[in-house]
């Protein structure tokens, strides 16, 4: 087993939701009694909210970088960002780093590409929809053109990420409001849905709609899990 460190805090909520995603991951692999060997460097939310609405991506990504050379100096054997919006800094954070990063944008785009998937719509925070990083990285790196709802919709998206997830809220009402949105966009064209933003996975599940759903938390984890858990040997 390699120590996994792993960058949270952005939100709390998403960090405990990926911890407990790789110790489930362990005692699949190991047995009921193993846990993940992690090391968790938790930035402070309202820090990096701070710089994220003052548009600091200067400092936000410095932020970022620092606490991954900080968890590679605690020997840790790989490292990932727990979050979405926070993955602004992940190349970035690579360049800075001898050991691996654990890419959620690549994790995402193989997992698409397995569904045939082309031309999905993105749900997050305002950074991840409408910002010069995550869907242009997508397009340019990987290959995927994407869609995002109408501005009312964001506004929306925006509220109950930030009013209700990110403090643990999980509302039918908002979880409505979420699939009207996600319909919306299919009659748009959209042939999948991103939940780009770590927290949304706490309200919308495959089960809720028939268009493929694709919860970045659920899908980075375990390529974390993969890349950190080596195969379970079979008794002699």
């Amino acid at each position: 087993m390699k120590r996994i460190g792993l960058i949270g805090g952005v939100s709390p909520e998403s960090t405990v939701i990926y911890y407990q995603l790789l110790n489930q991951a362990a005692q699949q692999r190991y047995g009921e009694t193993s846990s993940a060997e992690v090391v968790i460097h938790a930035l402070n939310f309202g820090e990096m909210y701070g710089y994220y609405k003052a548009e600091d991506w200067t400092t936000f990504k410095q932020r970022v970088v620092d606490a991954a050379k900080g968890l590679a100096l605690q020997g840790c054997d790989l490292v990932a960002i727990s979050s979405n919006t926070t993955q602004v800094a992940a190349n970035d954070a690579a360049a800075a780093l001898e050991i691996p990063l654990i890419n959620l944008l690549e994790c995402l785009a193989d997992a698409m590409r397995e569904k045939g998937i082309q031309k999905p719509l993105v749900l997050g925070t305002p950074f991840v929809m409408n910002g010069p990083y995550y869907r242009a990285e997508l397009l340019a790196t990987y290959g995927f053109e994407t869609l995002i709802p109408e501005p009312a919709a964001q506004a929306v998206i925006d509220r109950v990420i930030f009013e209700e997830l990110v403090k643990g809220v999980v509302r039918p009402e908002s979880r409505q409001a979420y699939l009207e949105i996600i319909d919306a966009g299919r009659q748009a064209g959209a042939d999948g849905v991103i939940l780009g933003c770590t927290e949304i996975g706490m309200l919308i599940e495959q089960a809720h709609t028939s268009l493929p759903v694709f919860d970045t938390t659920l899908i980075h984890a375990a390529a974390i899990a993969e890349a950190a858990f080596t195969p379970q040997l079979e008794p002699a």
